[in-house]
């Protein structure tokens, strides 16, 4: 009979699962949501497995590459908008599903913490990422926008939204923690009387309000701006 105070035999312990990419990717994302990007690692992730670092590498090539995985599995929940006559998408033309495109990518990036910044560091190019820039590039395409207009309004369309997710889930991370997102902006009303008229209408209340405003600013911005040969 096996005593209490015994050491456990490791042919006794349950065998562990097998390695995956999508269990490595599952164990990152975990590590996200607990503490944070700058905690994940490849050390990290590979003690929450039970395992070490190195068998990590079979299945991801290093952090970069496996941050860029994660990206693309929390863009994996985005809904893609269909085409005109897709029933789920009824009677709404290229702009209403372009928004709603936009709008989604946004709050999803938003809701897992810091994952947008990834964005930043590389061209996103996981199927999840590459299936969502080839939507927007049909619904700017079935607006009438021509290709090289197109290219450019999907890189500054892409930076806004994840310039603004990451925004977002920092203020729900300080939220979540207790910390106020910010003090407003004090200045002297007298000696600044435009940004102090501004001040109200800037508050971390108003962030999905202004996000659809901000959205539809720039695709009527697209709409109504082409592309110079020369702009010197």
């Amino acid at each position: 009979m096996h005593r209490a105070d015994q050491p456990v035999s490791r042919r006794t312990r349950p065998a562990k699962a097998a390695l995956t990419r999508d269990g490595i990717v599952d164990a990152a994302l975990a590590v996200l949501d607990a503490d944070g990007l700058d905690a994940v690692s490849m050390r990290r992730v590979a003690q929450l497995l039970d395992t070490g670092a190195a068998s990590l590498y079979v299945y991801v090539g290093n952090r970069d590459e496996l941050l860029a995985l994660m990206l693309d599995r929390v863009l994996a929940a985005v809904p893609l908008p269909g085409a005109p006559a897709a029933p789920q998408d009824g009677a709404r033309d290229w702009r209403e599903r372009l928004l709603a495109l936009l709008y989604d990518v946004t709050v999803t990036l938003s809701r897992r913490r810091g994952i947008a910044s990834v964005a930043f560091a590389r061209v996103p190019d996981g199927p999840h990422a590459l299936a969502i820039a080839e939507r927007v590039l049909d619904l700017l395409a079935e607006g009438g926008v021509e290709p090289r207009t197109r290219a450019w309004a999907l890189d500054t369309l892409m930076m806004y939204v994840s310039a603004t997710a990451l925004e977002l889930s920092l203020l729900q991370e300080g939220s979540t923690a207790g910390e106020p997102a910010g003090e407003p902006l004090a200045v002297p009303a007298d000696r600044y009387p435009r940004i102090a008229e501004a001040t109200p209408f800037l508050g971390d209340d108003c962030g999905m309000a202004r996000l659809s405003w901000a959205l539809n600013a720039l695709v009527n911005g697209v709409l109504a701006t082409a592309v110079e040969d020369d702009p010197r």
